[in-house]
């Protein structure tokens, strides 16, 4: 064993030696600290009192000692004399005492002592001493600790309002006792409430109640004061007085309202929305404090839906997301859904007065199409029909709400010369929709009259919430006797002329003699004023040979001043517009060659909006001029590509060659601007002065606003829709033309995009739309093009027929006529499996086509154009998600951006701009900007998607956040070609792309019309492509071509892998077969083909009655198909019996089973061997009688649309 060491000077042990010295340590600190205490009895500020510690918490009291100090000690006591330190930090820093080694206290290295778990018992005074030497006296130090429990709610909560965050809404009536409470808290917290106003909050009387426990406190103040009752809404607040900071919120905002109002006694007034429009219910009050909306079927069921207290910032309740509050309190419910339907009431109060308003919100759905249809009528031009005696005559509207009558009656509705007969109309719901049908007979009382024009119109109560809607169209009675027929028969008998046997013309006959001889009368009159007119010093021919001089040739004598400045100024405009129309580049692009408007402008008709529905002209030249009309206003509308810039080169050509029978026929002074000529224009006379007159002209502005003064005047503005200030221009001309002329002679044309149109015409504008190649169209461009090779025309018809992706973008004329020409040049491949190999081929065409007119030394510079696109993609997907402009950075761009607009994907124009900035260069005052757009959206889809590919690829599958940020506020309906595009662009990408769309609503339609971009992948295709043709498919005129087109390209790709058995709905389409093919043609153009794995079709066409060889042509179609074993057809009339033994054969050698839905609900099946209609219940023949009643109704059991939407 080791020796015990012992000190050298005593001879001791070593550790007795130390516990001997400590304790006289202590006694001497005990003397000083008591000696001390009556010098010094005052707590510094070193440590601060009191402290409040968290129960079950670790606590700190927390002080600031000097640094270096020598010691410290703590005691749980206010006097310590005699006491002993719980804990001891000496100068070894080393920490001792009872409280440390029982690990109740700590001490911190700074002094501050640390209570590891505070208690109730800690609530205590405590005492410390610090030394800071040893030769120095004591500091000393007490700190009252005071333990606090934070309540059960960081708030105080009110009864009834338990969850709402800091404020709700209270219905409250007499018998209602409403509680404000703090749960057990230490200490008890003081809570009062107010009413509050404008101004001030002020108390009210209350009824406390008050509990504790052994730690805590809880208090209850009872809210019964009667003074809430003067008004029906009141706003109270429960406030805490809580100075230590245990309660995040010390105050609960509630809104009381009472419940016992009557709102029957309100008026209540209708407001009427069309879906998917915003409506806005506002309330009375200009500026309310407190706003409450109800909604109920009706005033005795309304319930608080919406409230906002408006001087409280976090006093407004959750609302659906499609409805906002205003300012003002007003109620604008988003993109209406027919479910909005209801009663609204706005209770509001400003702080002196209450307003009360109550709605009843109708949704109105147009029908589809927006007029009524005429049975047997063509949609695309003005109807004939040809009729007999016995005939009847249809008309409805589909899909209207709320349900309306119809009216067949003669136009004129004063006319008497038909009388309508047998009326039956009947009224389908569906989807809270109505079709309403109407048949009549038709009585000519004439009994020579066989032509007469009728008009279908909606009428009933509920017509006034529509614009008028209504259809014009002729009869003609194929069967009724021919005067002109009666006329040779008289003339040729070899009779005596008795009186019994000449004819005698009714007096209307009589009547339209004299008007004939009148109107030759007239006629001579205009070729004898014509023949006098001619010895005017400028003769009409002499004009037009005028035209193609110089303006400057102008021949001055014996003409008015007035006449020589209006004939200068004609010629100067056709001096401009010549250098327009005769300067068009083509696309594709053909180097130094430059053509006029004519040989490249094609006349494919314009739709016309008559009475609320689209009426199709066969041509443009069908519009009409009207100098006296009321309305100074027509709008050409159209999408990019379809040629609205075209369509007024064309009008300006045919006025500056003076062709006759053309809209601009009477008109003296045209006037052509694009928006570029008007910018920093103040009016229209200085945009004429500018930018249509030559810079020598000696016209001034007042010149042109006389001219104008004295004149018919026709103004085309191009591209509206991109005007600066674009509203505030159009009613400065219109104000300068009613000012300057007495009797206005004015007509304005507006050519803009459809989705930008503005809301400042005038409602009785003039509206007409450019609506595209239809296949009509495309056989006359065809012809045109391509006079000298007959081959080629056949080949790019059977090319658009046979591929549905080329069909549906070739309706764009701008895509149409660069396949025309590409195809010419047999650079377009007949294959393609997708719409981005079609696209990519395009692209590609078009930039093999440039290069071919270069010369060799310059292809090598611009294939690095074509290769390297990346600033354009970025470019071009900024531009597709701000829908802003293209933004290209000068410099470096600059050359790029010309190649891309010589290959035809870009285009740039023009625009004057003026700097009026302090200090500005002169030369730098005036300049020219260009502005640089893509020819179509598709091409801007196509550049986008590569970047979103180059983005999408490098991310895992996994980041689903930066994915949306990149694809959001990009609209899936809007822009499939993009989504497509990606897919095919990129296989990384897709997978992206295709989560994203399945994530949206309906987005499985989309995701499917993507995957057929990844041919790579044909497995997972067909995968797909079989869920989703497992359900019952649906093609109707109601989608888009383009969707109806993919989903028979998915069937096609179904049927030709034998993925799954179909079921076909064909909806509203006309069903006829090709007699050639045997395939079914669907409407116009969209055929569809023979599907092997076929095996349900239903055919579900309203009103359409089918001929024998109608049945037996989709009989026929049915067998080529093999595998169909039944056909519906349902909302149709069908022949009373079937005798052809070819359908016959069919129906018994393929076992089909063809099925027929009447509107007694009754459900009949074809017999194979009688021909004859049977119950599919009883077996019973269908009986003559009963399907002459059947069919007299033309309307059949309205079966729900079926099928998935693929659209």
């Amino acid at each position: 064993m080791g020796t015990e060491e012992k000190s050298p000077v005593t001879g001791m042990p070593g550790h007795t030696m130390r516990s001997t010295c400590l304790r006289i340590r202590e006694m001497f600190l005990l003397w000083y600290l008591i000696t001390s205490l009556g010098a010094s009895g005052e707590t510094a500020e070193t440590c601060h009192s009191p402290v409040y510690l968290e129960f079950g918490k670790i606590g700190i009291i927390q002080c600031s000692f000097p640094e270096g100090f020598h010691s410290v000690q703590w005691y749980d006591a206010d006097d310590i004399r005699g006491e002993t330190p719980i804990i001891t930090y000496d100068e070894s820093r080393e920490k001792h005492g009872s409280g440390y080694s029982s690990g109740e206290f700590d001490i911190h290295p700074n002094g501050s002592l640390i209570i590891r778990n505070v208690s109730i018992e800690h609530e205590t005074t405590f005492t410390v001493t610090m030394f800071q030497t040893t030769q120095q006296r004591p500091q000393y130090y007490q700190v009252h600790v005071k333990t606090v429990v934070k309540p059960l709610h960081n708030r105080p909560v009110v009864s009834s309002c338990e969850d709402a965050p800091g404020s709700c809404y209270i219905e409250w009536t007499q018998s209602t006792d409403v509680s404000c409470q703090i749960e057990h808290s230490r200490p008890a917290i003081n809570i009062t409430w107010f009413l509050r106003n404008s101004s001030s909050d002020i108390i009210v009387s209350v009824r406390h109640e008050s509990s504790s426990d052994a730690a805590t406190h809880t208090t209850v103040v009872l809210l019964q004061d009667p003074s809430m009752y003067q008004t029906n809404l009141s706003l109270y607040v429960c406030k805490a007085d809580d100075p230590i900071g245990l309660l995040e919120k010390k105050e609960t905002t509630v809104l009381f309202e009472k419940t016992d109002m009557d709102w029957s006694k309100f008026p209540v007034d209708e407001i009427l929305g069309e879906r998917y429009s915003n409506v806005n219910l506002p309330c009375s009050l200009r500026s309310p404090r407190i706003v409450v909306w109800k909604k109920g079927e009706s005033v005795n069921d309304l319930v608080t839906t919406v409230y906002d207290v408006l001087s409280e910032d976090n006093l407004i309740s959750s609302m659906p997301s499609r409805w906002k509050l205003g300012i003002n309190g007003s109620l604008t419910i988003h993109e209406v859904h027919i479910t909005d339907e209801s009663t609204y009431a706005c209770h509001s109060y400003d702080g002196h007065m209450e307003s009360f308003n109550v709605y009843k919100l109708k949704v109105i759905v147009y029908p589809s199409p927006a007029y009524p249809v005429v049975e047997e009528c063509p949609s695309d031009r003005y109807c004939v029909l040809e009729k007999k005696s016995d005939d009847t005559l249809t008309c409805a509207v589909r899909g209207i709400r709320p349900v309306v009558d119809l009216k067949l009656q003669s136009f004129p509705p004063s006319s008497l010369a038909v009388s309508i007969i047998n009326p039956l109309r009947t009224v389908l719901v569906h989807n809270n929709l109505t079709d309403v049908i109407l048949t009549v007979g038709l009585k000519f009382r004439d009994m020579f009259l066989t032509r007469h024009t009728l008009e279908c119109i909606v009428t009933g109560e509920n017509a006034s919430m529509f614009t008028t809607l209504s259809t014009k169209f002729e009869v003609i009675m194929t069967d009724r006797i021919q005067p002109t027929k009666i006329l040779s028969v008289s003339l040729s008998t070899k009779t005596p002329l008795d009186k019994q046997s000449v004819f005698r013309p009714p007096w209307s006959y009589v009547i339209v003699v004299i008007v004939v001889v009148s109107s030759g009368l007239t006629i001579i009159g205009c070729i004898t004023w014509a023949v006098k007119r001619r010895q005017h010093p400028i003769r009409h021919g002499e004009q037009q040979q005028q035209t193609r001089q110089s303006y400057e040739e102008v021949n001055l004598e014996d003409t008015p001043l007035m006449s020589v400045d209006k004939d200068l100024f004609i010629q100067q405009l056709k001096h401009k517009y010549g250098v327009f129309y005769h300067s068009l580049t083509s696309v594709p692009y053909v180097e130094k060659r430059e053509h006029p408007v004519n040989a490249l402008f094609l006349d494919v008709g314009i739709d016309h909006l008559l009475d609320g529905s689209w009426s199709h002209k066969t041509s443009y030249r069908e519009v009409n001029i009207n100098f006296e009309a009321a309305s100074k206003m027509c709008v050409i509308e159209g999408d990019p590509g379809y040629g609205k810039t075209t369509l007024t080169l064309q009008l300006a050509y045919e006025w500056c060659e003076g062709i006759p029978r053309t809209p601009l026929e009477s008109t003296e002074i045209l006037v052509l601007l694009r928006r570029r000529q008007l910018v920093n224009s103040p009016d229209i006379f200085d945009a004429i002065k500018r930018n249509l007159l030559p810079s020598e002209s000696t016209l001034t502005r007042e010149d042109v606003e006389k001219i104008f003064a004295s004149s018919t005047v026709v103004i085309i503005l191009d591209g509206f829709n991109e005007y600066p200030d674009r509203d505030r221009f159009l009613q400065s001309i219109l104000s300068d033309m009613a000012r300057i002329q007495k009797v206005p002679k004015f007509q304005l044309i507006l050519t803009t995009r459809s989705s930008q149109l503005t809301k400042q015409f005038p409602p009785n504008a003039q509206k007409f739309k450019l609506c595209g190649f239809k296949s009509k169209a495309r056989n006359r461009y065809l012809q045109k093009i391509t006079q000298k090779n007959s081959n080629t025309s056949v080949e790019i018809k059977k090319l658009l027929r046979d591929d549905p992706i080329k069909g549906d973008i070739c309706e764009v004329p701008l895509f149409f006529a660069l396949c025309v020409h590409l195809e010419a040049e047999e650079t377009i491949e007949n294959d393609f499996s997708s719409l981005t190999r079609f696209f990519r081929h395009i692209v590609s065409c078009l930039h093999h086509h440039f290069k071919n007119k270069l010369d060799d030394d310059d292809v090598d510079n611009f294939q690095l154009y074509e290769d390297h696109h990346g600033e354009l993609n970025k470019i071009a997907f900024n531009a597709l998600k701000t829908s802003g402009k293209l933004q290209f950075k000068r410099g470096n761009l600059d050359k790029f951006v010309e190649y891309y607009v010589k290959v035809g994907i870009l285009q740039k124009e023009e625009r004057t701009v003026i700097d009026d900035t302090p200090g500005v260069l002169a030369s730098e005052h005036i300049k020219t900007e260009h502005i640089v757009t893509f020819q179509n959206e598709k091409f801007l889809q196509w550049y986008a998607a590569h970047y979103v590919g180059d983005q999408l690829s490098s991310r895992s599958t996994q980041d689903h956040e930066n994915v949306l940020e990149i694809l959001d506020d990009i609209d899936g309906r809007r822009f499939p070609s993009f989504f497509r595009f990606v897919c095919g662009i990129s296989p990384d990408a897709a997978e992206h792309i295709l989560g994203y769309m399945r994530s949206t609503e309906n987005g499985d339609e989309l995701a499917a019309l993507c995957l057929l971009e990844q041919r790579s992948d044909l497995k997972r295709i067909l995968d797909s492509v079989g869920e989703l043709c497992s359900k019952e498919m649906m093609l109707s005129p109601t989608k888009t071509r383009f969707v109806n087109r993919s989903t028979i390209q998915m069937m096609e790709l179904a049927s030709t892998n034998d993925v799954c058995n179909l079921s076909l709905s064909l909806n509203d389409s006309i069903v006829v077969a090709d007699e050639e093919t045997d395939e079914l043609i669907l409407g116009t153009d969209l055929r569809l083909p023979i599907l092997k794995t076929l095996h349900k079709l239903w055919v579900n066409t309203s009103g359409h009655t089918f001929s024998e060889n109608d049945v037996v042509g989709i009989l026929k179609y049915a067998k080529k198909c093999q595998g169909v074993n039944e056909i519906t057809f349902s909302n149709c009339i069908l022949p009373f019996s079937i005798e052809d033994e070819t359908a016959a054969s069919i129906i018994r050698e393929e076992k089909l089973q063809v099925l027929w839905y009447t509107t007694s609900g009754i459900r009949y099946y074809i017999d194979a061997d009688s021909g004859k209609w049977k119950n599919k219940n009883g077996g019973d023949e269908l009986e003559k009688e009963c399907y002459w009643k059947e069919s007299g109704r033309r309307i059949w059991r309205n079966v729900p649309a079926r099928g998935v939407n693929l659209g």
